[in-house]
């Protein structure tokens, strides 16, 4: 939904590494069914052993969340940024990194079947969340394709995060990452994430494997046209509640 905005707080045992915040943007004022994703990740500045600033952009379209084209800026210099595009006519995707302007590399790669990047991976799987499937996704990180392994069990749990004052019933996904997404700190391995049990399929909550180690994100605070706190559609009715952890 364009307008959404989603803010994470990032853990790694004690510490607070940093905040990861998601927004879904209009990418064509005349055509509703495309929209931009942007990912933003910013450090803790606090902290001395960990320096990230990242911007992660790529369009999308609400019938396939398959690549289009992504943009990933990395480091203090805005200049340098890798874009990825994908042309259906001759099956390639096109890659180019770029810095102050001049070109310092491109290649391709030639596709059988349209791919995924990290935030459209994220979207198809807020689809396809609870529906007791197990899916195999190709997937395109610094200029690789390699796949992931996702599980969408059918079943229904209760969890907390600090965006809401009260647990909240959520669909669990699991995962296996076989690339390393140097972008993403690292990020490799099993995942495991949890989205709101409604149709809004808001993702609440990550553990995902890092060089550093495991990681937490988790929802910290949201804007969402017609989902809140109260949400019929997002809360547990009280009652309900009680009668569930009585049972």
């Amino acid at each position: 939904m364009v307008g959404e905005v989603l803010r994470y707080k990032v853990k790694w045992t004690f510490f607070r590494l940093g905040t990861v915040t998601i927004r879904q943007l209009s990418a064509n004022s005349s055509d509703p069914t495309q929209f931009l994703l942007e990912m933003s990740v910013q450090s803790n500045p606090s902290l001395p052993f960990i320096d990230v600033n990242f911007l992660h952009q790529t369009h999308l379209t609400t019938a396939s969340q398959c690549l289009v084209r992504e943009t990933i800026i990395s480091g203090e210099d805005p200049s340098e940024r890798t874009l990825y595009w994908y042309d259906a006519a001759s099956q390639q995707i096109f890659m180019v990194d770029s810095a102050g302007g001049k070109l310092t590399r491109r290649d391709s790669l030639l596709i059988k079947a349209p791919c995924y990047d990290a935030l459209g991976l994220l979207m198809r799987s807020r689809g396809l969340s609870g529906s007791g499937i197990s899916l195999t996704m190709p997937t395109l990180n610094d200029y690789e394709i390699k796949p992931t392994e996702i599980t969408f069990p059918n079943e229904v749990e209760e969890i907390e995060v600090a965006a809401l004052d009260r647990p909240i019933r959520a669909r669990r996904v699991e995962g296996t990452a076989k690339w390393v997404g140097r972008s993403f700190a690292g990020m490799s391995g099993p995942f495991r994430a949890w989205v709101s049990d409604d149709e809004a399929a808001v993702p609440l909550k990550a553990n995902v494997e890092i060089f550093l180690g495991s990681i937490i994100l988790e929802l910290e605070s949201f804007e969402r046209p017609g989902w809140s706190r109260d949400s019929k559609f997002a809360q547990i009715p009280e009652e309900q509640r009680k009668e569930e952890l009585e049972r």
